[in-house]
């Protein structure tokens, strides 16, 4: 099964929050990056990776750096295992 999902929400208790979109451009398509090294280092199954820039902000008072902030994002497939 495929699902498309365009916009995405994630909530984590108190902790934190993603909200993460897909950039697309004036006919509808996915706009991509392509050859980024970090690809090949989290294991996505290629290197062509959608560009859907996420505004997330995490706290946790026992932490070091309370709050964090980011603004960037791709989404891409990828399988890991352990053993």
């Amino acid at each position: 099964m495929n699902i498309v999902c365009h916009n995405i929400t994630a909530r984590v208790g108190n902790f934190g929050e993603i909200k993460s979109r897909q950039l697309r451009n004036q006919a509808g398509r996915a706009m991509t990056v392509q050859g980024a090294g970090f690809a090949l280092i989290f294991q996505f199954e290629n290197d062509v990776l959608t560009l859907a820039p996420s505004g997330t902000q995490w706290s946790d008072s026992d932490m070091p750096h309370s709050q964090i902030t980011t603004r960037s994002g791709v989404i891409g497939k990828f399988s890991w295992s352990g053993n």
